[in-house]
């Protein structure tokens, strides 16, 4: 009956769109020769019946309008042609026509109005069914062989009298159940495929009014299924006797014992139990419609929960049990669906639940077997769980596949749990989450390699279940739970997001690798830990690790990055089980903790970080030593590896630890405040306090560092002066000096004034034009005061610009360029890189200067100073007393001004000072030089 029942729905439902009319009955048939024309039913059944080798293969076009049909002796019975290999095809369109006939012999096709045997398409309007009082069983017995494509219309029709089971049969199986329109396609013969049905505007007058949707609906068991799976279908505007409704039987969805129940109910449907009814049974009414897709349900459009390649379906369940491998299972509404029960996927396939940015509401998902992807809404396991099994044996290829993608929340008192196949051993299983976890985190089953033969062969097969979680995921087991619970052996990879929970990570067994993220733990400090019913252990730390069922390998955790935070613990605790919680409160299998990055914090009077001392059976790698890189609220010197000497804490509290000194004053460049610390050896290192004073508004700089060579800033700046060292007591260090701390220390910054030297304006109409062939410097006018005087220096290669086109007239002279000026008019080569060094050692020699401070800017009274000692000091000096700065002069310097004023070199300005303390700028120098 299943066949049966589904196969009328089909044909109903695939006719509404294919309204082909072929040749009248008066008319040659197309598709045959015009000298077989067919002008009755009879004679089409006899033509066909006795030439079936002329009419292999051939379409035969035929319509039949306003004509009355006796089923006792004028029926269609077209049966005869489905022994062939290549039987005609029939395009028939009934129009008008009225049909009458009673009960016949209950033998194949002696007992319905039409026997159709391969009609392509069928297309009844406007006509009347009248069975009598004493019935038929069905009207229509459509029977598919060798058709593709087939399409059933039936609308505008009335079906009268006594239809002992069904008005309305469709059915693409075998076809020994009773209903008005029966469709077979043959056992063994090529599946057949509608392509479309529709019943609409059908009256059944009827002590039952029934339409059967048998196995055409979505195929059936016995026999072969059709190629493309069935076919659409649509119901609208039918009523029973009196406007009731009429009842559509679902056959297709019932199992064997249901269908028989079912055909009771069509004939009484107060006979069968109301959980049947209810599964089996649509209401249709002339003010409703249904409709089904292919493999899909009959519903109206609102019952409809999900959709698989445009199949519609009222259940989740069926939804993701039709779907194929690479099929997209998609929810329309928001749904509960706790109704339903454990929705489970298990099949060698890969299914994408899209929920449509809806919410579905479910009592527990099990992804069994399979490769499942959830994307774009929100998943409520009502107090539940979302279940994973790994295979329970090796599987070269990924068994079971759970992705979250980022646009899915999913709601689970019990979160995402990981279990094993069957007994204790799991293989080739994944977890991927870029969503949100938003309650009961991720639980990896403590079954999961919970005994030692099966944990070391899970080991030793390299298909160990892995948990990735991806940077943006959001991991979230509330305040009494885990973010992820490693109770099991799996590796757990975290890239990045949030993870939250009493421990953000428990690792009990396992692999854990963090390169990115942020861990919270809110749980209070317990040590020894606690044993939870679920197998967790309460420490409340951020990444905690404890020691039962450690039953192969050794545990493995590696932190290269993320922040870690416990409100109320260590962010990382490795520490035993109490005696009470286990057999085995040690890492009899070792333990590799590497702490290899990451910012970590705790209270003020918990340590950052926690490890146990090493129990008498704890293996023997088992180590304290698990810092290598981080930053942490508090000392973690107990945990350093032996390569870090030097312990940094920053001015925001946090400490880091370092190789060598260097590396540590690197990371401490900026870091007012920051304290370094020699933490690398039983020996004390004493510490010393160092303030580096700016005095040009920037706040004093202040570390405290150990006894050690200490390197000084590089210049600062300070608008209008120029800096000339760093002074310490009555010495003053360069920039980028270095200094051996021997006690606390301060260090000043050492600046010269540089006031603005305005130029003299130039003549209007000066007497010469000066020649600026090849003249390169941009910069300098050649009305400026200074050009003759620049143009001089350069062509007797005395100064060179700064740049290939400037000259910077007005940038202060540094004493090293003074003295390549001077060694130069000396007759010296002074040029290349080592400029500086030649000229440094010229004027040590010639006893122009002392070499000290090349780099510092030299004043009006050091430049003239140099030009006198290099003209060998003359006698003749002119009084200067009378200059109104006279007395700012350097005891040094006053003979060389003296001499300068009188020789023409030097002059006062408009106020008539001498400005000495006043930078030179290269202007005035070359000035100087060119007189």
């Amino acid at each position: 009956m299943k066949k049966s029942v589904l196969a009328l729905l089909l044909a109903v439902l695939m006719s509404v769109c294919l309204l082909t009319i072929g040749a009248s009955a008066d008319e040659p048939v197309q598709g045959s020769t015009a000298s077989k024309p067919f002008t009755s039913v009879e004679q089409y059944n006899t033509a066909v019946t006795q030439n079936q080798s002329d009419w292999d293969g051939e379409d035969i076009y035929l319509t039949i309008t306003e004509q009355e049909f006796d089923a006792t002796t004028n029926k269609f019975n077209l049966k005869n042609v489905q022994s062939r290999a290549n039987p005609p095809k029939l395009h028939l369109t009934i129009i008008n026509c009225k049909f009458t006939g009673n009960t016949y012999d209950d033998t194949h096709g002696n007992d319905s109005f039409m026997y159709l045997s391969n009609c392509q398409e069928l297309v009844i309007d406007g006509c009347t069914f009248n069975a009598g009082d004493t019935g038929l069983k069905y009207g229509i017995n459509w029977n598919l062989i060798q058709i593709t494509g087939a399409t059933v219309v039936i609308k505008n029709s009335t079906f009268n009298g006594n239809y002992e089971e069904n008005a309305i049969k469709l059915n693409q199986r075998g076809g020994n159940d009773d209903t008005a329109i029966d469709i077979y396609h043959g056992t063994g013969a090529v599946p057949a495929s509608i392509a479309s049905a529709e019943i609409s505007d059908v009256t059944i007058n009827s002590t039952v009014p029934v339409i059967l949707l048998g196995s055409a609906g979505k195929g059936a068991s016995d026999g072969p299924a059709p190629s493309t799976g069935a076919f659409p279908v649509t119901i609208s505007n039918c009523k029973g006797s009196d406007g009731n409704a009429v009842n559509v039987f679902l056959a297709y969805n019932a199992s064997e014992s249901e269908a028989e129940n079912l055909k009771k109910a069509m004939a009484d449907p107060s006979s069968a139990d109301k959980e049947l009814i209810a599964k089996l049974v649509v209401t249709v009414d002339a003010t409703t419609s249904v409709s089904k897709t292919a493999n899909g349900d009959l519903a109206s459009e609102e019952d409809f929960v999900a959709e698989v390649n445009d199949d519609k379906y009222t259940s989740l369940e069926s939804a993701i049990e039709a779907a194929q491998d690479g099929q997209t299972v998609t929810l329309l509404n928001d749904y509960d669906a706790t109704n339903e029960g454990t929705i489970t996927l298990e099949s060698d396939k890969s299914v994408t639940l899209d929920l449509g940015e809806n919410t579905l509401t479910i009592s527990r998902l099990n992804l069994v077997r399979g490769w499942l992807t959830v994307k774009n809404g929100e998943v409520d396991c009502d107090g539940q769980a979302f279940n994973v099994y790994a295979a329970s044996t090796k599987q070269d290829e990924l068994y079971t596949k759970l992705v979250i993608e980022k646009d899915v929340t999913i709601d689970a008192a019990y979160g995402i749990c990981l279990f094993p196949g069957s007994g204790k051993a799991g293989y080739s299983s994944s977890i991927e989450v870029y969503g949100k976890i938003a309650t009961g985190g991720i639980f990896v089953s403590g079954n999961l390699g919970n005994d030692t033969t099966t944990a070391e062969a899970m080991v030793a097969s390299g298909k160990i279940p892995t948990v990735t979680i991806y940077d943006g995921a959001v991991v979230n087991s509330g305040t009494e739970g885990q973010g992820i619970a490693m109770n099991g052996l799996a590796n757990v990879t975290v890239d990045g997001g949030t993870i939250t929970g009493r421990e953000a990570i428990g690792v009990k067994r396992g692999t854990l690798t963090v390169n990115g993220g942020t861990f919270i733990s809110t749980g209070e400090y317990v040590n020894s830990p606690d044993a939870n019913h679920n197998g967790t252990e309460a420490t409340g730390a951020t990444i905690s690790i404890t020691s039962t069922y450690n039953k192969a390998g050794t545990i493995s955790v590696t932190l290269k990055g993320g922040s870690f935070t416990g409100e109320n613990a260590p962010a990382v605790y490795v520490g035993h089980s109490k005696e009470s919680n286990s057999s085995s409160n040690v890492y009899e299998k070792g333990i590799i903790l590497n702490i290899a990055g990451g910012t970590f914090s705790s209270p003020d009077n918990v340590s950052t970080v926690y490890v146990a001392d090493k129990a008498d059976g704890d293996a023997d790698g088992y180590t304290k030593q698990v810092v290598f890189n981080g930053s942490f609220s508090s000392p973690v010197t107990a945990y350093l590896a032996d390569n870090l000497k030097y312990q940094l804490q920053g001015s925001n509290g946090m400490f880091s630890y370092y190789e060598t000194l260097d590396a540590a004053l690197k990371a401490a460049a900026n870091d007012n405040g920051a304290v370094i610390t020699y933490v690398g050896g039983e020996t004390d290192v004493q510490s010393y306090t160092v303030t580096i004073v700016y005095g040009n508004g920037t706040k004093d700089f202040v570390q405290t560092l150990p006894a050690d060579s200490y390197t000084l800033p590089t210049a600062p700046s300070k608008p209008g002066y120029i800096f000339l060292g760093w002074r310490n007591g009555g010495t003053t260090y360069g920039a980028g000096d270095s200094y051996t701390l021997s006690g606390d220390m301060t260090f000043t910054a050492v600046w010269a004034n540089m006031p603005d030297v305005t130029p003299s304006e130039p003549d209007d109409e000066p007497d010469d034009e000066p020649d600026v062939t090849e003249f390169p410097f941009d910069d300098v006018s050649v009305l400026a005061w200074y050009y003759d005087a620049v143009k001089y220096v350069y062509d007797n290669d005395l100064m060179n610009g700064t740049d290939v086109n400037q000259f910077s007239p007005n940038s202060p002279l540094t004493r090293a360029m003074v003295w390549a000026v001077l060694a130069r008019v000396d007759g010296e080569t002074i040029s290349g890189d080592s400029w500086m060094t030649e000229a440094q050692a010229w004027a040590v020699e010639s006893g122009v200067s002392d070499g000290t401070n090349p780099t510092g800017y030299v004043t009006r009274e050091q430049l003239v100073t140099m030009l006198y000692r290099f003209a060998g000091e003359p006698a003749g000096a002119a009084d200067i007393s009378g200059y109104p700065d006279a007395a700012s002069i350097s005891d040094w310097a006053a003979d060389a001004m003296a001499w300068a004023v009188k020789v023409g070199l030097i002059e006062g300005d408009d106020v008539g000072a001498l400005n000495p303390t006043a930078n030179s700028t290269r202007a005035h120098a070359a000035t100087f030089f060119m007189r």
